[in-house]
């Protein structure tokens, strides 16, 4: 009966490619106040990630439970990119409060760690069996460092690192194992959200597909017919100039009224018939910005166009050209009492391409976060007359401007390098996969 147990036992861990021996390595040491601890810490993580709907907050869970036991005084959680850098989530400190994302530490290490697969830790820098010679770690006077992978399906999506300035003689591999526990159990809480995300992301653009079916029945047809008739009487030399002024004006209306509507359209998809060519961005910034010459000199814009490559891709040009417009546009109806407007394309590590869009508009840290990209969020400011002046479009351009980027398997960012700075950043591959 007991070799029947046993038996069992070994083939239940076989399914998932575990020895029993192993799956059991190091969990329990026999102190048995410590073992209680640590048997709580993976509990909590495990009803934490299964009751919390808010992935961040169980983000933070996690990583203050890492440094509680690990005695650290700093961890962050970093996350792979698609050009597999590395970069900082989370910050936390001993006190279970955030610290700035920018806070130096060691990234050698992290680095390590993505490249091995395998776990780092030392709980005493200065001990004489294993030296730590990184420079980072000299300057910030670091004792104690441990980084463990997040791994999904074998695959590695991140790290945690903790450090501090005092030696861990106490850390004990029981403590390594519920670490790399912790680690694990975050990564699958990761995925998760993110298959949620995603989830969430494909109904809502199925909502907008069906809304933009009958806006585009019900309302394209009419506009256009009213446009046409604007233009006529703008174009009737004999009408007094008042009445043609009027014409430019719902002219003007009804196209801000259709580009919102083709905004709304590209939300919905993006057709799987579109041509891809090669072709710059230098050319389609060169074009956004000739499109916006009288818009640039109205108010006063300094113009930086910074060329360190061509950034020639294969791409959608339509789409991307407006993507870029988009952006040009928007950096240009921030500043409507004049600035710089300072663009740049260089060539990037591992192919990719970086084109930068930078504008001294008034207001930047507040205007601008990664909220800017989510569908039906406000921003810039009105005209006197309380109309967008054709420059301060609804951020459902930039939701747009978003997927485009994302369809052409790049990424986007904004930050505010300077108080009075706003930057949009657009990674691109050389190539299309």
């Amino acid at each position: 009966m007991a070799d029947e147990k046993m038996r069992f036992t070994s083939d239940f861990f076989k399914v998932f490619s575990m020895d029993t021996r192993e799956a059991s390595r190091g969990l329990v040491s026999g102190d048995v106040e410590k073992d209680e601890l640590r048997i709580a810490m993976l509990l909590a993580t495990i009803n934490a990630a299964n009751s919390l709907v808010d992935a961040s907050e169980v983000v933070n869970r996690v990583v203050d439970m890492t440094i509680m036991l690990t005695s650290a005084d700093r961890g962050f959680l970093l996350l792979k990119e698609p050009d597999d850098s590395l970069s900082v989530q989370v910050a936390r400190n001993c006190y279970g409060k955030d610290l700035h994302l920018d806070d130096p530490f060691s990234h050698s290490i992290p680095a390590q760690v993505i490249a091995t697969g395998k776990s780092y830790w030392i709980v005493d820098t200065l001990s004489e069996d294993k030296s730590v010679t990184a420079k980072s770690v000299q300057d910030l006077q670091l004792r104690t460092i441990m980084c463990a992978p997040l791994k999904i399906r074998g695959e590695i999506t991140g790290v945690i690192y903790l450090d501090s300035k005092l030696a861990n003689k106490e850390f004990r591999n029981a403590d390594l194992a519920v670490f790399e526990a912790l680690c694990l159990q975050l990564a699958v809480t990761l995925e998760n959200a993110w298959i949620s995300h995603a989830a969430v992301q494909t109904e809502r653009n199925i909502a907008i597909g069906n809304l933009t079916q009958v806006l585009m029945e019900h309302l394209i047809t009419p506009l256009v017919e009213v446009e046409s008739h604007a233009i006529a009487l703008e174009e009737d030399a004999e009408l007094p100039e008042h009445r043609r002024g009027q014409a430019r004006q719902i002219r003007k209306l009804v196209s801000q009224a259709l580009e919102l509507l083709d905004t709304i359209q590209e939300t919905a998809g993006t057709d799987i018939n579109a041509s891809w060519e090669e072709i710059t961005l230098s050319s389609l910034v060169q074009s956004a910005l000739e499109r916006y010459r009288t818009e640039i000199e109205a108010n006063r814009i300094e113009v930086d166009f910074n060329l360190d490559s061509e950034g020639r891709l294969t791409m959608e040009p339509d789409r991307m050209g407006r993507a870029v417009s988009s952006l040009v546009r928007n950096a240009i109806g921030a500043m409507t009492e004049g600035g710089r407007l300072s663009i740049d394309i260089a060539d990037q590590a591992n192919g990719w391409v970086e084109l930068s869009i930078v504008d001294s508009g008034s207001g930047a840290k507040a205007r601008w976060s990664d909220a800017a990209f989510e569908p039906f969020m406000t921003k810039g400011d009105r005209d006197d007359r309380g109309d967008r002046g054709g420059m301060g479009d609804h951020d459902l351009d930039l939701a747009v401007v978003r997927q485009i980027i994302e369809n052409h398997g790049g990424s986007i960012a904004v930050s505010n390098p300077k108080p009075d700075q706003t930057r949009f950043s657009i990674r691109l591959r050389a190539e299309k996969e």
